[in-house]
């Protein structure tokens, strides 16, 4: 459960800087990074509704 939760912490940093990269660039960037995060952690609940 601790090992998840690191993997969580650094998909949402990650996924936290793409998306700020993204959000610079284009607004269906940003989207993408939270299809990405959804796909790595499904717990998130994916994209925000």
């Amino acid at each position: 459960m601790f090992g998840k939760s690191q993997n969580e912490q650094r998909a949402w940093r990650l996924m936290r800087a793409d998306a700020s990269a993204a959000c610079l660039r284009s607004v269906p960037g940003y989207n993408h990074a939270y299809e990405l995060i959804g796909r790595l952690s499904p717990s998130h609940g994916g994209p925000p509704a």
